[in-house]
């Protein structure tokens, strides 16, 4: 029932909303220094020193912030909660256990509960999975498969409760083009691409870093410290896919997730 912020998973998102309304294609450029002004702040990708130029493909894969903050300055946050919406955030997912249904924010919300209006820069940081948005790990789940699978469903727990499948109003040419760059997360310059080596199998993931306070406090420790995410879609040889979806609070980054869906994806090869 706890709800993180999605950090860069959120991007798979950004990206769909930004193909499918024509503000990018894989292939749209932007130089990364490590940093971008906007209204007279400094907002900087996670790799300070910069990723250099790279493509719309690239940026996901390496999880680089500077395209989707340029994407956020260019688009609406409704319209970015609508393709939200569409792959699963903000509502339960039907699934038998109590579960919270996330946030997805919007221009009315913000109106209604904040008591103030919805400031462009705030969509610069949804774009990349912060700001008030909040998920659940099972959210997180459905969204993968929806992309992978080109339909979301009802979790399930028991075998033989009924198969409830949903609709996902996003051109499936652009869900094409989501599995691609998640494939490239897994590859020799991807965020997980210690999982390359694997054998008879496809993988499609992302990952990502919550922030959880101001960055400044993070030589603090503790609390002060990101989530880890790491989330795939993966089938090996003839067997069903399978999705997985690993959480780390407070580990400061992704790499005990990583390591810990690649133990579990070993072990599950010496099972199949």
């Amino acid at each position: 029932t706890s709800e993180y912020p999605p950090a860069s998973l959120f991007k798979l998102v950004t990206m769909a909303h930004a193909i499918d309304y024509k503000i990018a294609t894989l292939e749209s450029k932007w130089f990364c220094s490590g940093s971008i002004e906007y209204a007279g702040r400094t907002i900087y990708c996670h790799r300070k020193i910069g990723h250099g130029l790279v493509n719309f493909k690239e940026a996901l894969e390496r999880s680089c912030n500077i395209p989707f903050y340029d994407i956020g300055k260019r688009i609406k946050i409704d319209n970015l909660a609508t393709y939200a919406r569409e792959l699963g955030f903000g509502s339960k997912t039907g699934i038998i256990f109590p579960e919270s249904s996330g946030l997805v924010p919007t221009s009315e919300w913000k109106k209604r509960v904040k008591g103030e209006r919805w400031w462009p820069g705030e969509t610069l940081s949804c774009a990349i999975g912060q700001s008030f948005l909040l998920v659940t790990p099972i959210q997180i789940a459905c969204m993968i498969s929806g992309i992978c699978q080109g339909y979301r469903v009802t979790p399930r727990i028991l075998e033989d409760e009924p198969i409830v499948t949903h609709e996902i109003n996003i051109s499936k040419v652009t869900l094409k083009m989501l599995k691609k760059c998640m494939k490239g997360v897994v590859s020799t310059q991807g965020t997980a691409q210690r999982l390359n080596k694997f054998k008879n199998i496809k993988i499609y993931a992302k990952t990502g870093t919550a922030q959880t306070s101001d960055l400044s406090k993070r030589t603090l420790g503790g609390i002060y410290l990101e989530h880890g995410w790491f989330v795939a879609n993966f089938k090996y040889k003839d067997e069903k896919p399978l999705t997985i979806v690993v959480f780390v609070e407070h580990t400061g980054s992704t790499s005990p997730a990583i390591t810990m869906a690649k133990d579990f994806m070993l072990n599950y090869f010496h099972l199949v």
